[in-house]
């Protein structure tokens, strides 16, 4: 992971770097607070090695050396959004898992760890290639939509606010 601080005039500082492992191949980031200590962490999905990492900030430009969850093997996953999912006040993860054909959802206890996964499906050879989260039927609840390569369409999981989410 690269990170270029902004000097405020159009220019940037040199490229700090992070390593999210050997031939992990990132392809996404989420940036939020994990552990509440009110300092920005980074989330990143790693596809070449099925995992999540989390890089907890230390809030002096550094961050702490990265943390990875498994994903099921071949899962492949390709983009994360964050939010609270189950309504406990901690930030929780999302990914998509393009050939697994699978959302995989991180619960999180609110110190950068992680207490269950829930896995959903998207739909056989749907190839899930980019998630997002917004309140897609206005009960205030954090819903999940997803890019479906393989099917060129978009679906909709409908949050129900305790971490569990279901297909439109």
């Amino acid at each position: 992971i690269g990170i270029l601080l902004g000097y405020g005039n159009g220019s940037f500082t040199a490229m700090i770097r992070y390593s999210t492992g050997n031939n992990s191949t990132p392809m996404a980031i989420a940036l939020t607070d994990m552990n509440n200590d009110g300092r920005t962490d980074i989330v990143v999905v790693n596809s070449d090695t099925d995992t999540i990492g989390i890089l907890l900030g230390r809030g002096n430009l550094t961050f702490d050396t990265i943390i990875t969850y498994q994903i099921e093997n071949g899962a492949t996953p390709t983009s994360v959004a964050v939010d609270d999912f189950d309504n406990d006040g901690q930030m929780d993860i999302a990914v998509v898992n393009y050939f697994s054909d699978s959302i995989t959802v991180f619960l999180g206890y609110g110190n950068g760890s992680f207490r269950s996964q829930l896995t959903y499906s998207t739909g056989y050879q749907s190839m899930p290639s980019w998630i997002t989260v917004g309140d897609f039927n206005g009960d205030n609840q954090p819903d999940l939509a997803i890019s479906n390569y393989n099917m060129n369409n978009v679906g909709i999981f409908l949050g129900y606010r305790n971490g569990t989410f279901a297909p439109v």
